[in-house]
């Protein structure tokens, strides 16, 4: 993990200077707002501010921005149609990614399969994964055929989370995992996607084709709280 440094909700890869995050599922609040739920319209604020303090810190601990910014499936929310805040966010943000990088990759996720009316806007192809040194990205919501000197996924979609009890009081947080897919590491990414935390990999449904409960359980917790990501062990110590 020498050269894999988690940044708050994303992590950089040191030796290929890329930034990978999942899952920000923009223009949710139109989306809730159109099936009758009453929500503010400040999620993208949040999503803008974090990016910025992900950028500012992997700029001021490595002294360059990233090569590539990679986002790893799902940056906006509605499945079959793109709703008005969606066209407005998305053009934003990737025009905020691209001023921070060379080059912008981004993957397509099961909630992105109208997405490239906006991407062709950018000049931007949608991929179904991303090579890179010897990494694999994707989102993964189906498996992806490995090259032999791919040594670690890095995959979404799962927006995992874990809760934690000291016996009176629960928290649930987002967090990262860190296990093997066969004979490679695999990463799982939280979701970028502030408005809800995720689902607790201990007892809800795992719906990523490459995770399994005896992956998950072998695999490493690295927590996320307020910036600051924290070593917590194995999945089944914890369960």
């Amino acid at each position: 993990m020498d050269n894999i440094k988690f940044v708050d909700l994303a992590i950089y890869l040191v030796d290929v200077k890329t930034l990978v995050f999942a899952d920000v599922h923009l223009g949710y609040e139109e989306e809730m707002r159109k099936s009758g739920v009453r929500i503010p319209f400040s999620l993208f604020k949040g999503t803008v501010k974090r990016f910025e303090y992900i950028i500012q810190q992997v700029e001021s601990q490595y002294g360059e921005l990233p090569k590539y910014i990679v986002v790893n499936g799902d940056l906006k929310h509605v499945f079959g149609k793109i709703r008005e805040s969606e066209w407005s966010e998305t053009l934003k943000f990737i025009d905020l990614m691209k001023r921070n990088c060379e080059e912008l990759i981004v993957i397509q996720g099961n909630h992105d399969k109208v997405l490239y009316p906006i991407t062709d806007k950018r000049n931007l192809k949608l991929t179904q994964a991303f090579e890179i040194g010897t990494y694999l990205i994707c989102h993964g919501d189906a498996i992806i055929k490995t090259k032999s000197d791919i040594k670690t996924i890095i995959i979404g979609h799962q927006h995992p989370a874990i809760k934690i009890t000291d016996g009176v009081r629960k928290e649930t947080y987002k967090c990262f995992i860190v296990g093997a897919y066969k004979k490679q590491r695999l990463i799982v990414l939280p979701s970028f996607f502030d408005l809800t935390v995720g689902s607790d990999i201990l007892k809800e449904q795992l719906i990523s084709p490459y995770l399994s409960r005896k992956i998950v359980g072998e695999a490493d917790v690295f927590v996320v709280n307020e910036g600051e990501v924290l070593e917590f062990g194995k999945v089944k110590e914890l369960s």
